[in-house]
């Protein structure tokens, strides 16, 4: 069944709502009424006051009163008067105004069914890594005087269940920092986030680190404050992951002349693009075919979107209204795998041949357009790769750079209307996009293209020199994901681990990280690069890998397939990285899903970047080289496209092992990721937090180290507990020698000890690695409680759905789609009146398809043989499909009733309708059964004045929704519980039974005191005695 039941709404309830043939004893509604006080759904019915305890606010999240979450009919009546069951009752009319997400024809106020997932999502506790500041800045024009709100007006009603104060209680409720500013009527957001913002930089402890969510939801026609310059400084001060703000558009007739459009938050679009957000569709009053959920808005589309949505609204009283989600990461509005797995049609279906699963596809990165460097020999040298950028001609770059649209060569400079170069110059520019305009349909087309320009002199002293009689030191590849599990590396990237074991890798499954997980880049990096933790990394004595990479001659390549201006590491080092900086801008020219750049997967642009660096230093030049490649694609709630690193990252590995032997079998690679899962709804479990610790770490070492005693020493180590520090100390000891990690340098104050050696006999225990915080530790060997006994039964905050976006928009701003059958319906007279005109197919519940002249049922000698098929379908040419059912009375069910009722007094016994939607969730049945939930509602049992419980029109209807669950897996284990009282369970997982009687005598079990009936397949059936 795996359902319950519409929010189980019980056999009494369907029977007595819908056959009106029994109504409950006194008795029994007092029964049912102490069930529901002692634990059910309770008074407050569907929806729940704030949670009791913090186990409620983990397993309840997004749930609330509805005051707190849904708004009630949207008029100037007093319901001071009603009474709460009744205000209840009210707001699920059905209308529009029962949405949550709705107000004066928009969803532009209310806390709705997206708004509730994105508060449950982005802000539950299980984000929060302890002793991690998580701040949320909520500007609002709702918010109020810090009182309990009553329930005396509609107005204050309404304010309760906006945005702004319902996001303000939420993230309080889940432990985050919250900043509230208030907007007034006259919109002066500048204004009053100056004042906030001056009040935060002169406060003792200064401005917030880090902000993880803005709430934007200023006045009607002020949307465009997020432009301002205030919010440009607070941004570039403070890393801000999300930011929802609110845009809207509306139509006005005027007397001469085409309607009038205005616009309001296009230039806070256009704002957040430039300062490298990615901008797209979270929720809209209207729904518009053009522009889906999770829909990018970019700088040209923008006012188009808000054009198409002020004239779906037309020009009544409503206007169009949207709320968008703006990040720098790879997050969905809406997080869904369909955003990025192939259909059916454009994807190809693969076998994993080890386990036999199939593999999706995902969707492909595609351009019209190429790029092509063309230089001259003998011009590609320089002393440093400058930093500047400055504009050049399109007529410029087409004298050194070729440009292809669908393969053929593009001359005409006005055709390419937008460019761009890493350089001050074409001449001294490693990386180069464009944009053609008129290439490839609408939107046109974007290419990039990179290459290596060597520096002369590389390293800062330039130690290493070429000599036939030494070896060259070993190179350094360096392959971090930025947050992958242990177990979603092995699921998602199966290739790239296969790969790993066949070339001999070693593998640390007690690989934890040795910092918070949610401490900022710079700090997590410490650890790995520098060799230090937070409490020290500001010592002068501190050494960054690439200080001495560069003092020994390496050549240095650092990049990422993310976008990046700015790196936080400037100051401490990077200065000396040869190679790399070119990527992070480019990565920011025409990002498209999944993670494109200029039609081509990020990933690939890095690796491909990466290629041509150690090819010309590797290869041509043979020097030493140093590569660190970072991948961000894991940073998105889906955890699907961390799928798409795998065919590229195994093909760059086994590339490098096939054609370049030597320089591979002299090359330390280390392949390792800075946390484990981040990102997902999974974190919200034990399991979840667990794998959160258990990062990944492979390592192959160069060939100079394939000595019997490091071999025994690295193979013992993958048992014990290691840290990113650890990681650090074996890097220098591989590269510069020596067996205390140092390579000789005194200046070296390293914290981790090298996995070469053998480790301390502490470290079998987590907490032996003194570098990993105690805390992670404690979740990594904690244990499933009495409570809560494995993940299969913990109650997780609800993930987000692309249903809310729909649910969220009230049917008359629907757009509606054309009806899947098409031609007109045969009549009665057609079917049962004679032969069909012309041949048909028929079927029945009992006869496959076949051709027909006359219906199956017809009334001939055939259907008196024919009276136990219960379907039947008719399916002729350019006509609508026919079904058809009937129901005949078995004579032996009749009779049975009757001589049961013979032997029994009083009136017959009620009917029984037990109606099952199979695979309901109760969030589900919200959405999308407010006429059942209605209907359900209206009759439920209520105390009148004297106390008593009565049952309105003698219906007596009861919701169980809130501590009804499920005893097995799937559909069938929890029908033979609903139908037949008995349970199910797993044949290898079955209690013990006595010898004499067959009963579980294991009180922890679900099948305890009940007896083994029957094993069937993979099920074992257990029923009471």
């Amino acid at each position: 069944m795996g359902t319950s039941l519409l929010r189980c709404w019980l056999l009494y309830t369907v029977t007595a709502a819908i056959l009106s043939m029994c109504v409950l004893h006194h008795n029994a509604i007092n029964a049912f009424w102490s069930v529901i006080d002692s634990g059910g759904a309770g008074h407050e019915g569907m929806y729940r006051d704030m949670p009791r305890n913090k186990h409620e606010r983990v397993g309840r999240a997004g749930r609330g009163t509805a005051e707190e979450q849904l708004p009630f009919a949207n008029d100037d009546s007093n319901v001071a008067h009603l009474s709460r069951r009744e205000m209840e009752v009210q707001v699920l009319r059905r209308s529009p105004t029962r949405r949550p997400g709705y107000v004066a024809n928009s969803n532009s106020t209310y806390f709705g069914y997206v708004m509730r997932d994105l508060a449950a999502r982005l802000l539950s506790r299980h984000n929060i890594i302890e002793g991690e500041e998580s701040n949320v800045l909520i500007v609002s024009k709702d918010f109020v005087p810090s009182r309990q709100v009553s329930s005396s007006t509609m107005e204050e009603l309404r304010i309760s269940a906006s945005i702004g104060p319902s996001f303000v209680r939420y993230a309080t409720e889940e432990g985050h920092r919250v900043h509230s500013v208030g907007i007034g009527n006259d919109g002066d957001a500048a204004n009053e986030l100056t004042r906030w913002w001056e009040a935060q930089t002169s406060s003792a402890s200064g401005p917030a680190r880090s902000i993880r969510l803005v709430i934007f939801d200023p006045p009607t026609e002020y949307e465009n404050a997020l432009a301002s310059d205030v919010v440009s400084r607070i941004v570039s001060k403070v890393p801000t992951k999300y930011i929802i703000f609110r845009v809207s558009a509306s139509l006005t007739a005027r007397k001469h002349g085409n309607n009038e459009i205005v616009f309001s938050g296009v230039e806070s679009v256009i704002s957040l693009l430039e300062m490298d957000y990615k901008i797209s569709l979270l929720s809209s009053s209207h729904s518009l075919e053009l522009f889906q959920p999770n829909a990018l808005i970019g700088r040209d589309s923008a006012s188009e979107f808000l054009r198409l949505g002020a004239e779906r609204a037309g020009t009544g009283a409503g206007a169009f209204t949207s709320y968008l989600f703006a990040t720098k990461g790879l997050d969905l509005a809406i997080p869904s795998q369909r955003e990025y797995i192939a259909t059916l049609g454009a994807g190809k279906v693969r076998i994993d041949t080890s386990t036999g699963d199939c593999v999706l596809s995902l969707k492909s990165c595609k351009s019209k357009a190429r790029l092509e460097f063309s230089w001259r020999e003998g011009s590609e040298e320089l002393s440093a790769i400058p930093s500047n950028r400055s504009n050049v001609s399109a007529h410029e770059l087409l004298k050194s750079v070729s440009v292809f649209c669908a393969n053929a060569a593009v001359v005409d400079p006005n055709r390419l209307d937008r460019l761009w170069i890493s350089g001050s110059s074409i001449e001294v520019s490693e990386a180069v996009c464009v944009h053609i305009d008129d290439c490839g349909g609408e939107g046109g087309a974007s290419a990039c293209a990179t290459r290596i320009i060597p520096i002369a002199n590389v390293g800062r002293r330039n130690r290493y020199e070429s000599n036939d009689g030494a070896s060259k030191p070993p190179n350094l590849l360096l392959v971090e994901i930025d947050s992958i599990s242990r177990a979603l590396f092995d699921q998602t990237l199966p290739q790239t681990r296969a790969l790993l074991g066949d070339l001999g890798f070693a593998s640390f499954d007690r690989y934890t990280p040795a910092t918070l997980v949610g401490d900022p880049s710079v700090r997590r990096e410490a650890a790995l690069f520098a060799g230090r933790t937070k409490s020290s990394q500001n010592k002068r004595d501190t050494n960054w890998i690439w200080d001495d990479l560069s003092d020994r001659g390496y050549a240095i390549f650092r990049a990422g397939d993310g976008c990046v201006r700015k790196n936080d590491l400037v100051q401490t080092g990077l200065s000396n990285i040869s190679h790399g900086s070119a990527l992070g801008v480019m990565n920011c020219f025409d990002f498209e899903r999944p993670n494109c750049i200029a039609g081509k997967a990020a990933a690939s642009h890095l690796i491909g970047y990466a290629s041509q660096f150690m090819d010309k230093y590797g290869q041509e030049e043979g020097r030493p080289l140093a590569a660190f490649l970072s991948f961000t694609d894991t940073q998105e709630d889906t955890n699907a496209l961390a799928a798409a690193l795998d065919d590229p990252l195994a093909s760059f590995l086994a590339s490098r092992r096939d054609y370049y032997p030597s320089e591979f079998d002299n090359t330390l690679v280390v392949v390792t990721s800075y946390s484990g899962l981040s990102h997902g709804s999974y974190m919200q479990t034990l399991r979840g937090r667990q794998e959160r610790a258990s990062p990944i770490l492979f390592m192959k070492l160069p060939l100079q180290y394939d000595d019997r005693e490091t071999k025994v020493a690295l193979q013992a180590n993958q048992d014990l507990w290691a840290s990113p520090l650890d990681v650090y100390a074996t890097i220098r000891q591989a590269l510069f020698g020596g067996k205390d990690g140092i390579g000789g340098d005194r200046r070296v104050n390293a914290e981790g000890l090298s996995l070469l050696n053998p480790l301390p006999e502490e470290r079998r225990e987590c907490r032996g690695a003194r570098a990993i915080p105690h805390f992670l530790c404690d979740v990594l060997e904690q244990k499933p409680s009495d409570e809560e006994r494995s993940d299969d039964t913990t109650e997780m905050v609800s993930p987000a759905s692309m249903l809310s976006y729909y649910a969220d928009i009230p049917q008359s701003q629907k757009e509606m789609r054309e009806r899947c059958l098409k031609g007109n319906p045969l009549s009665k007279a057609e079917l049962y009146g004679g032969s069909f005109v012309s041949p048909c197919m028929c079927s029945t519940s009992h006869r496959g398809w076949h051709a027909c002249l006359h219906h199956p049922w017809k009334g001939n000698s055939k259907a008196v043989e024919f009276s136990h098929e219960y379907f039947a379908f008719v399916d002729c040419p350019n006509r609508t499909l026919s079904f058809e059912t009937r129901v005949e009375r078995d004579p032996s069910v009749i009779q049975r009733s009757q001589q049961q009722r013979s032997g029994e007094s009083g009136g017959p016994p009620p009917s029984i309708l037990f109606i099952e939607v199979d695979s309901v969730s109760v969030a589900y049945a919200d959405r999308h059964f407010p006429q059942t939930r209605e209907f359900l509602s209206e009759h439920r049992i209520e105390e009148n004045d004297q106390g008593a419980l009565t049952c309105k029109s003698g219906m007596c209807a009861v919701d169980f929704s809130t501590h009804f669950s499920v005893t097995g897996p799937n559909s069938i284990s929890n029908q033979v519980s609903a139908l037949a009282g008995c349970v199910t369970s797993h044949p290898d997982e079955e209690c013990e039974t006595t010898t004499q009687d067959g009963l579980c005598n294991d009180p922890d079990s679900l099948e305890f005191n009940l007896r083994h009936h029957t094993t069937h397949l993979n099920a074992s059936v257990w029923c009471p005695t």
